[in-house]
């Protein structure tokens, strides 16, 4: 799979006079000259926000070099093609005009705009094809090219070497400090410090398309008439209380009145929005999120945001707001939304108690009888929420089922206990949403769309949204239906109002759960904490849930409380949780005794060396599979006899220990003593001999500390490829195992890996990440037959 680097905002207008490109290519290579405007000419785009730069294109010849930007960018980014030299002459006029205000009003515009930290003066590149073709027109455009920089305007030149004459090479080598050569047979390289990368994105035909969606989007809506909200105003005022609804302005009618986004318990409870790309749904998504933030408290108001756009491109700059109790930016964990859902519906439970409590029917009332206790409204908003309704033949048709279920829970429960659904999305024509939830929505929010979703939603509405501009949107509710221009927000005024909403809620409590699906969790101190309150325990990694609570399993003398573990390990995925369960319960308890049987291959080279290290630190106590069967028969015999102390024995990579594959014959020395009557002293004995008559290998050896040393202090941790590799039995019950094991820890594995223990195919070992960075795990306890989906700690 091709990869690709991400454009990142280099300061390539940074005000020096090196910014101007000249492309030289020859006639064999001017497709490839072409390839580097259009790549470069995109990059700048990217590398700015949205409306900071108005592209100009010249070609006084004809080349046509710049065709496929002019076909795939919106005309309100370059104006029109310049290609007589009467428009040439007077670009070049208006540059010179812009070039004087800036120098009188600005000094250089690129310093301005970074002193305000956004682009406030524009910037004007000009793109002259097949400069050679047109020298004689280009007589008096030195001092532009060389000082434009200070007036933020920058020139790239296309450089046919095949057609120089002297006086081409004449006049830019007077100008050859002014300007960065690009080579078109040398795509990528720089002959000086660049300031802008070659981001091959025009490779990729999804990327590229996407690419220059987002741009043309940015230009459509700087041309498209907005409402203004006056954010500051807002802001400077306390929060408002929510009352009987909230209402947030969103934009402006055609006769100028505003615009609100309204929820309520009574005809404006849930709502949906759709809008195809490039429209101004994001946007709009956006004007309601903030506008929300900016008037109601958090005390007031939670809001549960799920992006599911690749990269949660969206709602990641809502990270860490008070408001926010749970943001999902990542798509390719469906389990996790589950969770977050679980969760509202589990505290919908609790509010149904509540209201029953205080003899009222709704949320409204419940706050007037409580004012000091309200009952904050809780807001469930999802972009691309097609994501949540596949076709039913998903692998993972009970989980989708299970969202779409609580989801039909919300829509027709929610309004009494103030429990909405904001749901958005590009197009709904593969999505199975219920009816249930559609007939719930009361309003509908539509922007630009395909007919036939159009006319799913809102019958009768084809012909109006066919005619809606970026920015404009359809509202329908059952009174009426009214077309508004939404509030535009550029990217830097609204990372403004966030910083400003969150200054104004830096007293309320952050309980953000966060999940970017690449999390990598430590043991912090609060787990290190919890491990010393508890004792003897281990610790495993963090639930996926909202609450995001440590996975932490007490280690109690009670009948198989030991732990397996189990799971692809490649990349040493089940070695790594296996090691930081043993960091975690040296901290849990510092006098315990740990020992390890490392069957492990020795290509898990990180396992090996943290095992040695922490051996040599006298941390824990490393025994040899091929001579510990005298110590086995120690700890089983100490178990018998009711005398062991407090132990953990770890058995790594069971499935590798050969001593318990062949079930050897364990040859045990015993301490010797005086000889007997007959000359003979009792040093030697085989472990059949004597009270250790049960233990005569390696199988019952362990076998009897699995089955009884729980009860007495002495707990085994296992790790094993396969479950059904224990003990390398031929056959084992769902019984027999689990009197052993009362704890699993579960990685990625095939799909039969459970299959013999009798547990639900629910689990689908089989979809669980290996990804380092994503790594997943299910903790089984047998004991109450539940299961927790987490993310275990890294050591």
């Amino acid at each position: 799979m091709k990869t690709f680097e991400t454009p990142t905002i280099m300061e390539w207008m940074g005000g020096q006079s090196g910014q101007n490109f000249v492309i030289n290519y020859s006639n064999k290579s001017a497709n490839k000259a072409e390839a580097r405007l259009n790549q470069l000419v995109v990059d700048m785009l990217l590398s700015l926000p949205s409306r900071s730069i108005n592209i100009h294109f010249v070609d006084l010849a004809f080349s046509a070099q710049a065709s496929f930007l002019t076909r795939n960018l919106d005309e309100k980014i370059y104006g029109k093609l310049i290609s007589s030299s009467n428009d040439w002459n007077h670009l070049k006029d208006s540059l010179r005009e812009k070039m004087a205000k800036a120098l009188e009003e600005y000094g250089d515009v690129a310093k301005y705009n970074d002193s305000k930290n956004r682009v406030v003066v524009p910037y004007d590149v000009v793109v002259i094809n097949d400069y050679q073709k047109c020298v004689n027109e280009m007589s008096d455009l030195d001092a532009l090219f060389e000082n434009g920089h200070k007036g933020g305007i920058y020139f790239i030149l296309m450089n046919n070497l095949d057609c120089k004459s002297d006086r081409d090479i004449d006049s830019l080598m007077a100008l050859k400090d002014f300007y960065q050569v690009l080579e078109a047979e040398n795509f990528g390289n720089y002959s000086k410090d660049a300031f802008i990368r070659c981001t091959p994105i025009l490779d990729n035909p999804i990327l590229a398309k996407a690419c220059f969606n987002y741009i043309n989007e940015s230009a459509e809506l700087s041309q498209v008439a907005v409402a203004s909200v006056d954010y500051d105003k807002i802001l400077s005022k306390g929060f408002e209380t929510i009352g009987k609804a909230m209402v947030i302005p969103v934009g402006s009618s055609e006769n100028g009145e505003l615009v609100d986004f309204t929820i309520d318990t009574v005809s404006h409870i849930h709502c949906f929005i759709i809008g195809q790309s490039g429209t101004g749904k994001s946007v709009f998504l956006h004007d309601v999120i903030i506008g929300a933030m900016a008037k109601y408290s958090p005390d007031e108001l939670e809001l549960y945001l799920m992006d599911f756009k690749i990269g949660g491109v969206e709602f990641n700059r809502y990270r860490n707001e008070k408001h926010v109790k749970a943001l999902l930016v990542d798509n390719s964990d469906i389990q996790i939304t589950l969770e977050i859902l679980r969760d509202i519906s589990n505290k919908m439970r609790e509010r149904g108690k509540q209201l029953r409590a205080s003899g009222v029917s709704n949320i409204v009332e419940y706050n007037q009888v409580n004012p000091t206790k309200k009952m904050p409204r809780i807001v469930f908003i999802a972009d691309e929420c097609h994501v949540m309704f596949p076709t039913m033949n998903s692998k993972d048709t009970k989980l989708y089922r299970e969202i779409s279920e609580i989801l039909q829970k919300i829509a027709k429960e929610g309004r009494s206990q103030g429990v909405h659904l904001v749901l958005a999305t590009q197009t709904i024509a593969q999505a199975e949403i219920s009816s249930e939830i559609l007939n719930n929505i009361s309003d509908f929010y539509l922007l630009k769309c395909s007919p036939s979703d159009s006319e799913r939603l809102v019958r009768g509405s084809v012909d109006t949204t066919s005619g809606l501009k970026t920015g404009q949107v359809l509202h329908h509710d059952i009174d009426h239906d009214v077309v508004f221009k939404s509030t535009y927000l550029p990217t830097s005024q609204t990372l403004e109002i966030i910083k400003k909403i969150n200054d104004k809620t830096k007293a309320s409590k952050n309980e953000q759960f966060y999940f970017v699906g690449s999390q990598i969790f430590e043991i912090d101190d609060e787990v290190k904490n919890l491990l010393i309150e508890k004792g003897d325990a281990i610790a495993f990694g963090r639930s996926i849930d909202t609450k995001m609570e440590p996975v932490v399993i007490p280690l109690r003398n009670e009948y198989a409380d030991n732990v397996m573990l189990f799971g692809i390990n490649d990349e040493e995925q089940v070695s790594r949780t296996t090691m930081a369960s043993i960091k975690s319960l040296r901290i849990s308890n510092k006098n315990i005794k740990i020992k390890v049987i490392n069957c492990l291959s020795a290509e898990q080279r990180n396992t090996t060396k943290m095992l040695n290290d922490w051996e040599n630190k006298g941390e824990i106590e490393l025994l040899n599979p091929q001579n510990c069967g005298g110590e086995l028969v120690n700890i089983a015999n100490s178990i018998m006899e009711r005398t062991a102390e407090p132990t953990v024995l770890y058995i790594l990579g069971q499935e590798r220990f050969r001593e318990l594959r062949m079930d050897m014959e364990i040859a045990f020395t015993k301490p010797t003593v005086a000889a007997d009557d007959f000359g003979f002293d009792s040093s030697m004995f085989t472990a059949g001999d004597s009270g250790s008559m049960n233990f005569n290998s390696y199988q019952k050896a362990i076998e009897y500390i699995l089955k009884n040393g729980a009860e007495v202090g002495v707990h085994v941790i296992l790790q094993i490829d396969k479950p059904k590799q224990l003990l390398f039995s031929d056959y084992m019950s769902a019984k027999d195992f689990f009197n052993m094991f009362h704890h699993l820890i579960m990685l990625k594995s095939d799909e039969n890996a459970v299959n013999s223990l009798g547990m639900s195919d629910d689990l689908k070992l089989e979809n669980l990440s290996s990804d380092i960075e994503r790594l997943r795990a299910i903790y089984y306890n047998e004991t109450n037959n539940s299961n927790t989906l987490f993310t275990p700690f890294d050591f």
